[in-house]
């Protein structure tokens, strides 16, 4: 009797995590479109804006840039949070402060001081897709492993 409620428990679990593999794999599908629409978007606006930066580069030098953003690196702030998803623990990353334009780089990097934001943003959705995929990857394969043994113990018979 205790055997066929242990056998029918099993069963049970074994079709629950079963339905959870495949939403888990569904939403780590998801989060790797949005992955590699970012990573597009990063694409198409760093060749938009590598141009500019390398005319300026060319006109002023690599140094004068430099100095120039010195000013800008400690304006950049980024909140840190977490989301659940299916029982995974997926990080939430938003940019809250981003450095604004300023007249101590030169006219030639102009459209690059007004793309910075956006240029920032993508790069930190890419950082949270990533990390939520490897997350993600890791217990598929957890979930993975115990719902094949689950399937080599009830069904081998």
């Amino acid at each position: 009797m205790r055997l066929r409620r242990r056998l029918a428990l099993s069963r049970r679990i074994h079709r629950i995590l079963r339905d959870r593999l495949a939403f888990l794999i569904q939403e780590f599908y998801t989060v790797l479109r949005k992955a590699y629409e970012a990573r597009q978007k990063l694409n198409t606006l760093l060749a938009t804006l590598y141009p500019e930066y390398s005319n300026a580069v060319a006109i002023h030098g690599l140094e004068a840039l430099n100095e120039g953003a010195k000013t800008l690196s400690s304006a950049v702030e980024v909140i840190a949070g977490t989301r659940n998803v299916m029982g995974v623990s997926a990080p939430v990353l938003e940019l809250s402060k981003a450095p604004e334009s300023t007249l101590a780089l030169p006219v030639e990097v102009c459209n690059t001081q007004a793309k910075r934001r956006e240029l920032l943003e993508t790069l930190i959705a890419i950082a949270e897709y990533e990390k939520e995929m490897i997350r993600l990857g890791a217990e598929i394969a957890r979930v993975k492993r115990v719902v094949t043994m689950l399937e080599k113990s009830l069904y081998q018979g």
